[in-house]
């Protein structure tokens, strides 16, 4: 996928029909934020050019930047694992597993199938009851704003652990129990008494291996992102009582619990029959779209143990990619609200999240990061002994991740 090439379709070419040199730069005394948005500037999907590398010869760091059509988070854990093998036998990893290809190929002929077909009433539903927060219309990307906040070690410890073990749930749970109470809150101040729905759109891996016997996408890069709507509701209780943390909070946690554990197989059939199904897509279509996004990014390390090779820079998990347009592309933004979370552990072994950043984005907009709304996916990394003889110097490298 990393070869591949935009037309009307992703078209991916033999191997070695594109050179490792025609997308490595290297660099000396150069600041990352510039190399950072010259390699940007240089993806250009219909020439092919989905991935830059820059090599910092005085520091050897490595950056690497990919276009979101050929990677997703998953796929920046492939490419750093097959990096250090490489690195450490000299030899390129074996292809193994599912193919992008057939995983295409797989995905067509689920949206097809009856028992996806009669997810369509459930979709209809969610759509059709969930209420909007927002009482106008989303803007043009000229107004995309971002907003950035980190939670310190005492309040996300709670959060990625004992909050979520005590109610046998996950993380995006929480968060999203806390965002449906803010919602709530901040209607209830403008005056809007007439309960807590809320339809928000969820990001999720996508990587549903259970369609089809024998598909093993462990080790396939490619974006495999899926996007569903939900309705989240906290439902009647005392709003001042769930934000200062009491019973309330509670409640409203297993309730959104429940209604996030009732989406049929992660979601994955809303964009088979939103966009693959001729038979459903225009009747889904015309129903109301989320306009909230919320996506959480899992929970990173920001630094591995001392001599392993290809760790992740401590900076990488908050590092921002420039928009290729600058942010004001003029295309009408697909969300007025995308919430963006990342649980980061740092060396000492205590934890951070960004919520980061709550902001609009363009729509169709292809490149974007787990660290920025818009953009590619980067990420630089902090020095590794590779295993084998030491030489004089000991290179650093760098690995990569995204959403």
């Amino acid at each position: 996928m990393l070869r591949a090439r935009l037309t009307d379709q992703l078209a991916v070419p033999a191997e070695g029909a594109v050179r490792a040199g025609d997308v490595l730069s290297q660099v000396r005394e150069a600041a990352l934020d510039d190399q950072l948005a010259a390699a940007v500037a240089r993806l250009d999907p219909a020439a092919g050019r989905m991935l830059q590398a820059v090599w910092f010869t005085d520091t050897g760091r490595l950056l690497l930047v990919a276009h979101h059509l050929v990677v997703d988070g998953v796929s920046w854990r492939i490419i750093t694992s097959d990096l250090a093998e490489a690195w450490q036998s000299g030899r390129t990893a074996p292809r193994t597993g599912t193919s992008f290809r057939t995983w295409s190929r797989l995905l067509g002929e689920e949206a097809r199938k009856a028992e996806r077909v009669r997810e369509v009433p459930w979709w209809t539903e969610v759509l059709e009851s969930g209420r909007p927060l927002l009482d106008r219309t989303v803007d043009a990307g000229g107004t995309l704003r971002e907003q950035r906040l980190v939670l310190p070690p005492a309040i996300t410890g709670p959060l990625l652990t004992a909050v979520p073990a005590a109610y046998h749930a996950a993380v995006p749970d929480v968060l999203l129990t806390a965002f449906a109470l803010a919602a709530a809150a901040w209607r209830e101040q403008r005056g809007d008494l007439t309960g807590g729905s809320l339809l928000v759109a969820l990001e999720g891996h996508g990587r549903e291996e259970g369609i089809a016997e024998g598909v093993d996408l462990s080790a396939t890069v490619g974006w495999f992102t899926t996007f569903h709507p939900i309705g989240i509701d906290p439902g009647p209780l005392d709003l001042d009582e769930a934000l200062s943390g009491g019973p309330a909070a509670s409640t409203a946690l297993k309730r959104i619990k429940e209604q996030l554990r009732a989406v049929p197989d992660h979601g994955l059939g809303y964009g088979l029959l939103r966009h693959l199904n001729p038979d459903t897509a225009p009747a889904l279509e015309k129903l109301p779209q989320p306009q909230v996004l919320f996506n959480y990014l899992g929970r990173f390390t920001a630094a591995g143990p001392a001599g392993e090779p290809w760790e992740l820079a401590p900076e990488a998990p908050m590092l921002p990619v420039p928009p290729p347009d600058g942010g004001d592309s003029g295309r009408p933004v697909a969300f007025g609200l995308e919430i963006n979370a990342v649980a980061v552990e740092e060396a000492d072994g205590s934890g951070c999240m960004s919520p980061r950043p709550g902001r609009t984005r363009s729509s169709p907009s292809p490149r974007r990061a787990s660290c920025s709304a818009s953009g590619s996916a980067p990420c630089t990394a902090s020095p590794g002994t590779p295993r084998r003889p030491p030489r004089a110097a000991s290179p650093r490298r760098t690995c990569p991740w995204s959403n």
